[in-house]
């Protein structure tokens, strides 16, 4: 499904830039020059692209770069081929940070979905935005206060109304409530929470789904703008309250078979556990979804496929 949007994508103008690579103690810059093929096109798009004159008389600041944001929900930092994950297989993304930019010490302040989230949005960390629980904000003398942040100032806010962008917005918001979704957004579809659904008569994966609402975005946007388009891809989370948890794709099911054997982390184990603060009861949430999971070699084995 990747594939197909960065296919999308190739037909997309974006400025001549220039990559830098900050793996490299070189300051050396390698311009880019216009794409020649769609995976040059794809190299360009997971890069830092900094506006340039390489290969152009005419300003950037003329041509406002048009943005793609793949926000995927329930990834571990070690997911990813190019993060130097042994098992997982993601040639595309892992070419992507190749020849792009790879940030290995990104970090959060409070790493729940949704404060991330709104971290996101708005730029701000938790102590600001104080948007603690889902659906309810932070709780001040027994009154929920929602959303505080000011709804004309999230990035979807700001690039529509004052950078003249063609904002849309595909996949799960993960709030719970409304930003001001339609007034602030051209395009909104929210999709969260399940991975197998039936909409008129069609049954639809949920990842199938976010990126068909991505390409109706796309195809229908007008060329006269730039854009920008997040594309919050639901899978890889669980389903909560499925005994199975993960549904892949059809089509992907035969990319893990029984030759392929997950290791067990070392913090896996009954004596990892043993090892915790007291405070980390049975009832902790995280131990009760890992006895959904992973807590016989089996049932193991099976999850971490489904998740890859």
């Amino acid at each position: 499904d990747t594939n197909q949007l960065l296919d999308q994508l190739y037909n997309v103008p974006l400025l001549d830039a220039v990559i830098r690579d900050t793996s490299s103690s070189s300051s050396n810059s390698i311009p880019s020059g216009k794409p020649r093929n769609a995976l040059q096109k794809r190299k360009m798009m997971k890069a830092t692209i900094i506006p340039t004159d390489v290969n152009t008389q005419e300003s950037s600041s003329k041509k406002p770069l048009n943005i793609v944001l793949f926000y995927a929900d329930d990834w571990r930092f070690d997911t990813l081929g190019a993060a130097g994950n042994p098992v997982v297989k993601t040639p595309v993304l892992d070419q992507l940070a190749k020849d792009g930019m790879l940030f290995r010490e990104n970090c959060v302040t409070t790493s729940i979905c949704w404060i991330s989230r709104a971290t996101l949005y708005t730029g701000m960390y938790l102590a600001r935005h104080k948007f603690e629980m889902l659906g309810a904000g932070r709780t001040v003398n027994g009154v929920k206060m929602l959303w505080e942040p000011p709804k004309n100032e999230t990035i979807y806010a700001l690039l529509k109304h004052h950078a003249g962008y063609h904002v849309g917005h595909a996949g799960k918001l993960g709030l719970w409530l409304d930003i001001d979704n339609h007034k602030n957004m051209d395009f909104f579809v929210n999709e969260d929470g399940w991975h197998y659904s039936e909409r008129k008569g069609k049954m639809w994966h949920i990842t199938e789904k976010n990126t068909h609402d991505a390409m109706t975005f796309l195809r229908g946007r007008p060329r006269h703008k730039p854009f920008f388009l997040n594309v919050g891809y639901f899978a890889t989370h669980a389903v909560d309250g499925n005994p199975a948890q993960y549904l892949p794709q059809s089509s992907s099911m035969k990319m893990y078979g029984n030759g392929t054997v997950i290791p067990i982390p070392v913090t896996g184990t009954e004596e990892a556990w043993n090892k915790m603060p007291y405070f980390f009861g049975q009832n902790n949430e995280g131990r009760t979804r890992w006895r959904w999971r992973f807590d016989e070699p089996t049932k193991h084995q099976s999850m971490m496929k489904n998740y890859y």
